[in-house]
């Protein structure tokens, strides 16, 4: 850059003042780094390792400023030039994942990319490979297409779909060997729809016709085991799933709230010391069947013949020794009476 005087000499005098480039810019991402300032060297200021940093397929330009006698000189504008971009260093996520329904693709797939040291898109790169994977969150499992190649230096994923627990944070990471790695922000999941019963607390006998020592706690669950905890409207029922003489009464149904089915009051009326168990349905999912169970008798209510007493001579004793059982209201033998 030659410094000239108002009849567009070269001032071959000046060696001692200082020129100082500057950028047009619209960001803080442009700006010029390396020797941004030359001194005159009899009127001509000559740069070397000056750099611009600035986005690719802008159009910039230049302009230099001096003080010279305290009167600062600024030139015009050089013409309008664009910078590409560096060589790819790392990847960037452009686009965030938004998970939804465990199992299904994200609601929104993410956007990767290839950039250069300064976060420029590397535009011509076609051929880098970026693989997709969970960086934390336990017990997730990633689906769909999870290597695509670059174009034009982004990576658009369109089938990514979690499957993970409802609750636990997961971060996805997007590697491409030897650039530096991107990952995402937290994604968490949601259950699916219900599709299964599970018993999450088993069914404890009683006194038969009184309420059951523990009652049953039903869970609806989605195909993968998870907690379905937006269903507070399915009903469940329960009945005897095997056992015979049994009966059972009180509540037979109970409704989901956050996705558990409280039973209370259910009574199982039955033969002591029999096994039964019980199956819950609803609709259409699949059944479930608890453990077997047992109750004991009631309380002694009624007196019943077994053996008739037979009489003998007076004074004898009875040729047929009378027998009698105790039995409860239901015609169960008390054997705990002893």
């Amino acid at each position: 850059v030659q410094l000239r005087d108002a009849f567009e000499n070269v001032v071959a005098g000046d060696s001692t003042d200082v020129l100082t480039a500057r950028l047009s810019t619209t960001s803080s991402r442009e700006t010029l780094d390396g020797s941004t300032t030359a001194t005159f060297d009899h009127g001509v200021a000559t740069f070397a390792g000056l750099k611009v940093i600035a986005l690719p397929e802008t159009n910039y330009t230049l302009d230099f400023t001096t003080s010279v006698g305290g009167n600062t000189i600024t030139s015009v504008a050089s013409s309008s030039f664009q910078i590409t971009y560096a060589t790819a260093t790392k990847l960037a996520v452009y686009q965030q994942p938004v998970s939804g329904t465990t199992g299904t693709q994200l609601t929104t797939q993410p956007i990767i990319e290839v950039q250069d040291f300064y976060g420029n898109r590397v535009a011509n790169d076609n051929s880098t490979s970026v693989v997709a994977s969970i960086s934390s969150g336990a017990g997730g499992t990633l689906n769909g297409s999870v290597t695509l190649t670059a174009v034009s230096g982004v990576v658009t994923y369109t089938d990514l779909a979690l499957i993970g627990t409802p609750g636990v944070n997961y971060k996805l990471s997007f590697a491409s060997s030897p650039l530096v790695s991107a990952v995402s922000n937290n994604i968490t999941v949601v259950a699916g729809a219900p599709t299964h019963l599970a018993i999450a607390t088993q069914p404890v006998g009683a006194v038969t016709g009184k309420n059951l020592g523990t009652q049953p706690v039903v869970q609806l669950l989605d195909f993968y085991g998870n907690l379905v905890l937006s269903d507070s409207s399915s009903v469940v029922s329960v009945a005897i799933a095997s056992g015979t003489g049994g009966t059972l009464s009180g509540n037979l149904t109970a409704t989901a709230v956050n996705g558990v089915a409280t039973f209370s009051g259910l009574k199982l009326t039955a033969i002591p010391q029999t096994n039964y168990t019980l199956t819950f349905s609803s609709g259409s999912l699949a059944t479930a069947t608890s453990a077997a169970l047992q109750v004991t008798h009631d309380a002694a209510a009624t007196l019943r013949w077994i053996t008739q007493p037979v009489a003998t001579a007076t004074g004898e004793d009875l040729a047929t020794q009378p027998v009698l059982e105790l039995l409860d209201q239901y015609q169960n033998r008390a054997t705990s009476d002893n």
